[in-house]
């Protein structure tokens, strides 16, 4: 542990899926699953005239995250016609199930008004935000620090931390120095019980057996989670080992003084950590995740990359610390 801590002993739019017979019924404009022309307006109005020269024009409507299509008259909303050659053409209860799954999967198209890329980045659709991503072996992690939640002060709000609630949509976050910039630039920084979702009773309890769960999914979007020790182990060896991991894995640049090769695109920024007292140590010099594994009622896991640490560092620390979130895909 570092001389300068206390040490511890040793897509977006949603897609309407309804049946050819149904649409024409109604009157809707079906829209093909490859049709492409879209524009993108705050509001409709922005859209301007539909005519049979814009037939077919799809206008994502960022202020209503909606989709509006042109039927040669007028823009009336979207309503796609699910592909069903996979099921013999027949529009059973099967299929339109798996139709609805497959629209709020994380498939890529839109997060929120934004475009991404599902083999390369997540979409968190809790808040919409894009998060690269990275393979790395037979693991794909977030590339980049989780910054999800509502910003709370370190002084004002003190530890009141998600006190009777434990989910993670409810998630309370800090940002070093109490500035979104940080927040936006290295992520949120978590006490221990917010990232695993729990209350913030466990700071100072043991949890009970059962609480956490394999994968343990906390504060990070769903099909994602924290990671346990065994996970991080493996992250190690698939960039050669432990006593190297530090240099393979830190960012080549935003460390005050010795930043690492970042030779497998893991890209650890050096984000410090929030103290017991609420106090903001070490940007620029540190960089420490939680994993799910608790020591004590007082004290849980994390792992650690420090500026001149040329291997990671597996170790615990007080729960009411604030540290940073890397997501693991199930």
């Amino acid at each position: 542990m570092k001389p300068s801590r206390i040490l511890l002993p040793a897509l977006g739019a949603a897609l309407l899926f309804a049946s050819c017979g149904d649409d024409k019924s109604s009157g809707q404009t079906i829209v093909q699953p490859d049709q492409q022309s879209h524009i993108v307006v705050a509001i409709l109005e922005d859209a301007g005239l539909c005519d049979w020269n814009r037939y077919g024009q799809i206008a994502l409507v960022t202020s209503e995250n909606r989709e509006y299509v042109c039927d040669g008259e007028k823009w009336g909303p979207v309503y796609y016609e699910p592909d069903w050659s996979s099921e013999g053409g027949e529009d059973n209860s099967s299929s339109s199930s798996s139709s609805s799954s497959s629209s709020s999967s994380d498939d890529g198209g839109l997060c929120g008004a934004v475009p991404y890329d599902a083999a390369t980045h997540l979409c968190d659709h809790r808040d919409s935000s894009v998060y690269e991503t990275v393979q790395i072996g037979s693991q794909t992690w977030m590339k980049e620090n989780l910054n999800f939640g509502t910003r709370v002060n370190s002084r004002v709000d003190g530890n009141a931390n998600n006190q009777g609630d434990a989910t993670a949509e409810s998630a309370q976050k800090y940002c070093y120095n109490d500035s979104t910039k940080y927040c936006d630039d290295y992520g949120g920084i978590y006490q221990w019980h917010t990232a695993m979702a729990f209350l913030q009773a466990y700071d100072s309890l043991p949890v009970v057996d059962g609480m956490i769960q394999s994968p343990h999914r906390g504060i990070c979007p769903a099909g994602w989670h924290i990671p346990d020790s065994t996970e991080w182990e493996t992250l190690f060896a698939a960039v050669g080992r432990r006593s190297i991991a530090g240099t393979m894995l830190k960012s080549t640049s935003g460390w005050t003084n010795g930043s690492g090769t970042d030779a497998y695109g893991f890209s650890a920024l050096p984000s410090g950590y929030r103290n017991e007292g609420g106090d903001f140590r070490l940007v620029g010099s540190d960089a420490p995740f939680w994993f799910s594994l608790e020591k004590d009622q007082y004290n849980a896991y994390h792992m650690d990359l420090y500026y001149d640490y040329e291997f990671a560092s597996l170790d615990y620390y007080y729960k009411i610390d604030g540290f940073a979130v890397r997501c693991l895909k199930d």
